[in-house]
C-alpha cells in the first residue's frame, strides 16, 4: 500500500492530526500506510504526554463516519538478534507493527495525495470516485459523487519509479467531499 501527501490542510494544522493505534474485532493490529480508518466514538485514550492523546482506529463501519487516513511516516526495518537495520527511505508498503501507535491525517476538502493501486478494491477509472469500504481500510471506486459521504475524484494515474528495476501505479486523489 502506498500513501504520499501532496497538499493537506492537516500539515499545516496539527488539530486535523490524530495519534492512533490501529485495531481490528477490537485486538491491536498492524497499521498500513495510506489505509481509511475511523476514530471510535467515543474516543478510547491510551496515554497522553505533551498535550498529545492517542485514540483508537479501526476500519470505518459506515461512509458517514469521519474518515481518516493513515500516514506512517517510520522507514521499515529487520532485526537480527539485538539488533534493528532500518531498510533506507522505503515508501511502498509502510507498516507499522501491532500497538504502536501511527498518525492518522483528517482529509479535508481540495486535499490533494497519492494512493498506490493497493489502496484500492479494484482498478480506480481516472475522472471517476473513490469513497472509503466499510469494514475495510481500502477504497472503493464509484462512477458518480455522492455528497453525503466522504468521496475522492481520481484526477490522475502516475507510474513512479522506485529504485532502479521497480515502478508503482499511483493515483493522484482529490477530496471532493468530506463528513
Amino acid at each position: 500500500m502506498f500513501f504520499q501527501r501532496r497538499i493537506m490542510a492537516s500539515e499545516d494544522v496539527k488539530a486535523y492530526n490524530r495519534s492512533v493505534i490501529f485495531q481490528n474485532a477490537n485486538v491491536n493490529a498492524e497499521a498500513t500506510n495510506g489505509a481509511f480508518v475511523a476514530l471510535r466514538s467515543p474516543a478510547v485514550t491510551i496515554f497522553s504526554t505533551n498535550d498529545k492523546t492517542t485514540f483508537i482506529a479501526a476500519t470505518p463501519s459506515a461512509n458517514t463516519e469521519a474518515i481518516y487516513i493513515l500516514d506512517i511516516a517510520e522507514s521499515p526495518y529487520v532485526t537480527s538478534g539485538t539488533n534493528v537495520f532500518r531498510v533506507l527511505d522505503s515508501i511502498i508498503d509502510l507498516k507499522a507493527p501491532a500497538g504502536i501507535a501511527v498518525r492518522a491525517r483528517k482529509p479535508k476538502l481540495d486535499d490533494l495525495f497519492e494512493l498506490g493501486s493497493d489502496n484500492f478494491a479494484s482498478s480506480p477509472t481516472v475522472g471517476q470516485f473513490a469513497i472509503p469500504t466499510a469494514s475495510s481500510k481500502l477504497a472503493t471506486p464509484v462512477a458518480s459523487i455522492d455528497t453525503a459521504k466522504f468521496c475522492i475524484k481520481i484526477l490522475e494515474s502516475i507510474t513512479k519509479s522506485i529504485g532502479v528495476s521497480s515502478s508503482l501505479t499511483v493515483y493522484l486523489c482529490q477530496v471532493v467531499t468530506a463528513v
